[in-house]
């Protein structure tokens, strides 16, 4: 197809029920799903989407932006919008749709990423709130992990926290922002007592990465890894097995900065 025009959606969905974002076969994903609605509002008009980024299974987004690449010129934003929430599933919402130029690229372009990541330890929770918080049984020591959290900010060798880097993969990675703190944001009657969030910004981020700052973190804050190892690990040592890869369900894609 020829691409006349170029638009940004802005999308939210919850992704407990997928498995992830892109297209795969035999599974559930965003993608196919906002796909399937895009034709199916857009009828005869050709069309092409390409997402900022991806995100795996059971994980949610409050913020991605997928670039839609059109023939013909969307006559109406506002209906196309009210069109394309009144098909998506309910776990899928379209926040707006603007225009763009032919040039941006929305991959390339984003000047920085927020992810956020909710848990609680102790108690089991109510199963309602597993689409939202990952949950560790063990008894955790929050000041340790906030001290851990701190020593990811700057610039350092984070290839142990890539899941199978390739030869040409960046590993050397800046994280400008990061917070590991009392959630008081996300909250439902049927959360526990206390829940917690790393707020984690960067202008990208490899792999389950986030997964696994946190993995490492749980096992410092369970007394399972030493201080100077997770050092070691921050300055690019290689663990000698696997660092724990935490839960997919507490990770939320926050926000994406294009500015």
């Amino acid at each position: 197809m020829r691409s006349n025009f170029f638009y940004l959606m802005r999308i939210q969905y919850l992704g407990f029920r997928y498995h992830g974002y892109f297209i795969q076969s035999n599974a559930k994903t965003v993608q196919e799903k906002l796909e399937r609605t895009l034709g199916y509002v857009l009828g005869k008009i050709p069309f092409k989407t390409l997402a900022s980024g991806r995100t795996d299974t059971l994980v949610s987004a409050n913020e991605m932006i997928v670039e839609l690449f059109l023939e013909d010129q969307l006559l109406d934003e506002n209906k196309f919008c009210q069109a394309m929430n009144d098909n998506l599933p309910v776990d899928i919402r379209l926040l707006e749709v603007s225009r763009t130029i032919a040039n941006f690229n929305v991959i390339q372009h984003p000047k920085a990423k927020v992810y956020k990541y909710y848990f609680c330890f102790g108690e089991k929770y109510h199963p309602f709130a597993a689409p939202f918080l990952a949950h560790f049984s063990d008894d955790l020591d929050l000041s340790m992990m906030q001290w851990g959290a701190k020593q990811f900010l700057g610039t350092h060798n984070l290839i142990a926290f890539c899941k199978k880097p390739k030869d040409q993969t960046m590993t050397i990675r800046t994280v400008d922002e990061i917070d590991l703190s009392e959630n008081r944001e996300l909250t439902a009657s049927f959360f526990p007592e206390k829940s917690y969030c790393m707020k984690v910004k960067a202008s990208g981020f490899m792999r389950n990465q986030i997964r696994l700052m946190m993995g490492a973190l749980v096992h410092l804050g369970s007394n399972k890894l030493s201080k100077s190892d997770f050092l070691l690990l921050i300055d690019g040592q290689l663990p000698s097995e696997p660092i724990y890869l935490a839960p997919a369900n507490g990770l939320i894609l926050d926000e994406i900065y294009y500015q």
